[in-house]
């Protein structure tokens, strides 16, 4: 097993290397984990937007009632009747919607004449759209009982408005995700998994391969009495218990971390075993890596650039669900978006159902092909290389 010790000799003298981005790995996952915001909800809560109102119509039954409506649905703030002082205010985000209520207002609405509210409104503010159909949603209520509620006065179509809008759509959370929410340190562990083992892996294989790939090794090990099949399988022995140890650490790691408060033990085997088949692929990418590294600096920058790469664009850093179709797409090409959108499954899973888990042993699937086609690719080049050579 002289082969097999030297693979760990070789492991030995990258161990600091290594160890550097296992401590980095380490203080991500802390600080994103126990800094993370993501709590449960329990209930729906109405978010309320900073708003003004500017009334050059005077005092009236229906403006009074606009303006309560929209302190209920808002934060009202005073403010000056300037072009100035609002174009301050929106600018700075003090206000995000300014309703302006022109002269004669009141006056041309019950007459039935069509006069649109006019309004100011900060740039690219969604809460400014949102209190925009507000105020529509009170003129058109106010509209239908002028026009159909003829026996009335002005003030009891203004209470009547006030009453009608009281109402609101109940809100009712389907399911729940306190899966998510109690285990969320766990799962943002193991999403973060992604970047350091392919870090590692690329740091160990290419040392592996840029020793045993020196000429003059190559050839002693040609002209020595141990078969190159055995040289071979001693090799892949070495890779596979610095791999499976590389994982069994972190899911270590995992549990003495996060095991405490972990609501469901299938959760962890589910998420073990998506990081051990993810493990493969980064073991494959890093031989294949290993086989064009000539020096210490390229791989260092290989390393940090595939790792931090992958990670960026496959959603590791950055959730999914907030990526464009097109960075999606490209990222489908790459192990890793699927390595995440299998633990993003495995973090909503509700139920054990062969039904809900399928997903995610496809998700595996496709990365175990990953791992296979790029092993595939690096032993045809290694092969050329090695016939070339000779």
């Amino acid at each position: 097993m002289q082969v097999f010790k030297a693979y760990f000799r070789v492991i030995q003298k990258n161990v600091f290397q290594i160890g550097i981005y296992l401590v980095v790995f380490l203080a991500l996952a802390l600080l994103f984990t126990f800094t993370s915001t993501d709590k449960h909800q329990e209930q729906f809560d109405e978010i309320k937007t900073d708003v003004a109102v500017i009334n050059r119509d005077g005092d009236s039954p229906l403006v009074r009632g606009f303006i309560e409506y929209l302190g209920e649905k808002g934060i009202l703030h005073e403010l000056e009747d300037s072009t100035e002082a609002m174009q301050d205010a929106l600018f700075f985000r003090r206000v995000k919607y300014v309703a302006i209520i022109p002269e004669g207002f009141s006056q041309q609405f019950w007459a039935g004449q069509h006069q649109k509210l006019e309004a100011a409104a900060a740039p690219d503010s969604t809460d400014s759209y949102y209190m925009s159909l507000i105020a529509d949603k009170y003129l058109s209520t106010a509209a239908r009982y002028r026009d159909f509620g003829s026996s009335m006065t002005r003030e009891e179509i203004v209470q009547a408005v006030k009453e009608d809008l009281k109402s609101g759509a109940q809100v009712e959370f389907l399911g729940t995700t306190q899966p998510v929410d109690q285990n969320y340190g766990f799962f943002a562990y193991y999403q973060y998994l992604a970047y350091i083992l392919i870090a590692i892996m690329v740091l160990a294989m290419s040392s592996i391969m840029m020793v045993f790939n020196r000429p003059d090794l190559r050839r002693r090990n040609l002209c020595a009495p141990i078969p190159l099949r055995s040289v071979n399988a001693q090799m892949v022995l070495g890779s596979v218990v610095f791999s499976l140890g590389c994982w069994l650490l972190m899911v270590t790691l995992s549990v003495i971390l996060y095991g405490a408060n972990l609501t469901d033990y299938r959760l962890l085997f589910l998420s073990a075993l998506n990081a051990l088949v993810y493990t493969m692929v980064a073991v494959s990418i890093g031989f294949m890596v290993g086989l064009f590294i000539k020096g210490s600096n390229a791989q260092s920058a290989v390393s940090n650039v595939l790792s931090l790469g992958m990670s960026f664009l496959a959603g590791v850093f950055v959730p999914q669900e907030i990526m464009g179709d097109a960075v999606l797409t490209v990222a489908s090409f790459t192990p890793t978006y699927w390595y995440i959108r299998a633990n993003n499954s495995i973090m909503t899973l509700l139920d054990f159902r062969w039904e809900s888990v399928a997903p995610i042993c496809v998700d595996m699937l496709v990365q175990l092909g990953f791992a296979a086609a790029i092993l595939a690719a690096a032993l045809m080049i290694s092969k050329q290389k090695q016939t070339g050579n000779n």
